[in-house]
């Protein structure tokens, strides 16, 4: 871990992070394996969108029911086809 060291802090030490763009990639990294070791891995879950999101998610909820990565845009667009989908069905055909 050299791109990163622990300081003194009140009460705990806290990590200090070397100023490199490469960072985010290792913070990325870490949380992965961190979660693989000791995360709660029957709550990691793929994205349900339809519209091929890949994205993987830790479902927090309370019951472990969430769907999507993010309820703005991949539960929002699947929210939207289904009442657009419901409001074709209940429209009369057209003869």
């Amino acid at each position: 871990m050299r791109h990163a060291r622990l300081v003194p802090g009140a009460p705990t030490f806290t990590w200090a992070w070397e100023p490199d763009l490469r960072l985010v990639r290792w913070l990325v990294a870490r949380s992965a394996v961190e979660l693989a070791t000791a995360g709660p891995l029957a709550r990691v879950k793929a994205c349900a969108s339809e519209e091929g999101c890949q994205y993987l998610f830790v479902d927090t909820s309370k019951n472990g029911s969430r769907r999507w990565c993010s309820m703005a845009h991949c539960g929002n667009q699947a929210k939207a086809r289904a009442l657009t989908e419901r409001r074709r069905a209940r429209r009369p055909t057209a003869r």
